[in-house]
Order: structure tokens, then C-alpha cells, then sequence
């Protein structure tokens, strides 16, 4: 992961959907450890948030991260995009099916 002189990441060279949600997984982990150090009067003044214990430059980072993630949008989209191809594999399928019965039964 690269970032940018301005210090945010760059997003030419794009992490994996897993890799993000693993980077923020551990982000998470970090901020909530910090979180435990802390008494439950302090934790809940603050609002009991994990992200209210993260450094300036790891909440940076997940913003980034975050805004990397796929939109519901998107990940519809190729949801459906799927669809329309493992369909298409099978109607192809039944053609070429539908085709060698036709062959078989035609040299009886």
C-alpha cells in the first residue's frame, strides 16, 4: 500500500476486498485493545466506540480503506452479472445437449 505526499493512500494499485476488510479488521482490534486499557467511566464519556481510540493517521487510513470497499451498487451489479452467466453456461449446456441427442438419434 502506497500512499500519497499528502499522506493519503494511493488508489492506482487497489487492495483486494478481503485485504481491506482484513486491514480494517485490524485497525479495529488495535483501537478496541486501547479501548480495554481504559476504565469503563473514560470508555463511555468518550461515546464506547472503537474508532473514538484510533490515532489521526489510523482513522485516516480507514477512510480510505472504506471508501475502496464496493458500494451495495456495485456488488449488486455483479451479483447479477454472475446470474446472467452461469444462465447463459446453461442454456448452452442444454443446446449442445439438445444437439448430441438430435445426432445420436438421427444415425439410428
Amino acid at each position: 500500500m502506497t500512499t500519497t505526499p499528502s499522506g493519503h493512500i494511493d488508489n492506482t494499485d487497489r487492495m483486494s476486498t478481503a485485504d481491506v476488510k482484513a486491514r480494517l479488521d485490524e485497525l479495529g482490534d488495535a483501537a478496541e485493545q486501547r479501548m480495554r486499557m481504559c476504565t469503563p467511566d473514560f470508555v463511555s464519556l468518550l461515546g464506547g466506540a472503537a474508532i473514538d481510540f484510533m490515532t489521526p493517521e489510523e482513522r485516516a487510513e480507514r477512510h480510505e480503506l472504506v471508501m475502496q470497499l464496493p458500494t451495495f451498487h456495485e456488488e449488486r451489479q455483479a451479483a447479477r452479472a454472475r446470474i446472467q452467466a452461469r444462465i447463459a453456461e446453461r442454456r448452452n449446456r442444454s443446446a449442445q445437449t439438445a444437439a448430441l441427442k438430435e445426432k445420436v438419434s438421427c444415425t439410428k
